[in-house]
């Protein structure tokens, strides 16, 4: 059994249990079962599919969980970052890990824009608001940030 199989037979069994506590707020297996199919079915839409990269930069977060597990359902390999790296070091990641799509927190978009023409095989960046005021500014320059 891998980890997805024990994550969905864990709901099957004990969905109403609690899974995670993030920032008081109490998730179920259940609960988190479905954000991981949705989040595995968006991945799915974008043509993420079994063997491709996906950098993972989110942190001690619900982000990170779900990311994970979603990307695992589809197939893909999870590079995670520690989010706290320098850019330097995020940069050789993405660039020395053939990664396809970035999972990564708003706080980190501006770094990731700085390098971005950089990594011509990252095809997705999917960005996690860490606040609840923030918004994807409508310019050009966020065109390839979907």
């Amino acid at each position: 059994m891998n980890l997805v199989q024990s994550l969905q037979e864990t709901a099957g069994k004990k969905g109403d249990k609690t899974a995670y506590i993030f920032e008081n707020q109490t998730v179920t297996y259940g609960e988190l079962a479905g954000a991981v199919e949705r989040f595995a079915g968006g991945l799915s839409k974008l043509g993420v599919k079994q063997g491709d990269h996906v950098a993972l930069i989110s942190g001690n977060s619900p982000y990170f969980i779900i990311g994970l597990y979603g990307a695992m359902r589809v197939g893909a390999t999870v590079i995670p970052i520690n989010p706290i790296y320098t850019s330097d070091e995020i940069q050789y990641i993405l660039q020395n890990g053939d990664v396809k799509t970035v999972i990564t927190l708003d706080l980190l978009l501006p770094m990731m824009q700085q390098f971005a023409s950089l990594l011509p095989s990252v095809e997705h960046y999917i960005i996690c608001p860490a606040s609840p005021q923030f918004e994807l500014p409508a310019n050009e320059k966020m065109k390839p940030f979907t």
